[in-house]
């Protein structure tokens, strides 16, 4: 999944759980809004949250709308990671 390790990803799942008002652990099939209840304002905060955590913009106007599922989340933040980073696919972009 990108360059995101597993302990930056443990993370965006506990802030995903601290956000949600339901006491459940936040697994990636989870609807956002369905499974775990976070409204759009929570939404908000969540997208904020998480681009502080990993110290960069991760969402825009092209991806927010995929923001659906927690895989989604992690998806979106492992692709921003690695292009960011100058990688495609294997190789290093000079």
């Amino acid at each position: 999944m990108g360059l995101m390790s597993n302990d930056q990803t443990l993370k965006l799942k506990k802030l995903i759980e601290t956000i949600s008002p339901l006491d459940v652990e936040a697994r990636d099939e989870m609807d956002l809004r369905e499974d775990l209840a976070i409204d759009s304002l929570s939404v908000i905060r969540l997208i904020l949250e998480v681009e502080e955590m990993l110290g960069r913009s991760i969402f825009h106007v092209d991806n927010i709308n995929q923001l659906v599922k927690v895989e989604d989340l992690l998806r979106i933040c492992a692709e921003k990671c690695q292009e960011e980073s100058g990688i495609i696919g294997e190789e290093e972009v000079i």
